[in-house]
């Protein structure tokens, strides 16, 4: 991933994130120093799904991302009450977001837009993109889980030229990993 790409993807995660304390919930994405370990903090959320940890490489192969690109949190940077996991493909970058928020908080979000009710690999899902003043190049899915909600993200890169729509890519990736995603 180029440093521009990266910057961007991290400076919307960023932005993505320190909005959803303003979505009503008591939880606040507070930054914690990443230690390359996963850990059983017993202040940890119970059942989040941990995109890093529960997807194979043969999954994420399917998914058209290199395994060897991962990447845990934002530019290095855990945050609390959330799992973060990001990949880097041809042409776009793939993050999966794991928290407790739900779909209706992803509703009352100022910061994405364009909300679209879809059904993927039989799961009722919420497909938007982040505010922009120009056209999307980015393409959320949040589907509702026990306990939260996981959010697949595409992000086209800007200097690469965009071989499919990003929301075709999110839903593609939600049925490739409906089988690990909880139930």
């Amino acid at each position: 991933m180029t440093v521009t790409t990266r910057a961007v993807a991290a400076l919307v995660a960023v932005v993505w994130l320190s909005s959803a304390a303003g979505c009503g919930s008591t939880t606040e994405g507070k930054p914690v120093e990443a230690t390359g370990t996963s850990t059983t903090d017993p202040d940890e959320p119970a059942g989040l799904f941990d995109p890093c940890t529960e997807i194979s490489d043969d999954l994420l192969r399917q998914m058209g991302v290199d395994p060897a690109t991962e990447s845990s949190g934002i530019s290095g940077v855990e945050f609390e009450d959330w799992k973060i996991c990001h990949w880097i493909a041809p042409w776009y970058a793939l993050t999966i977001y794991s928290s407790s928020r739900t779909i209706d908080e992803i509703r009352t979000n100022s910061t994405v837009t364009a909300f679209r009710e879809v059904r993927v690999a039989q799961r009722e899902a919420l497909e938007y993109h982040t505010k922009s003043d120009r056209p999307p190049d980015d393409c959320f899915v949040g589907i509702a889980v026990p306990g939260g909600i996981v959010e697949i993200q595409i992000m086209a890169k800007y200097l690469e030229p965009k071989l499919e729509e990003p929301c075709v890519v999110a839903e593609r990736d939600v049925e490739i990993l409906d089988d690990i995603l909880p139930n």
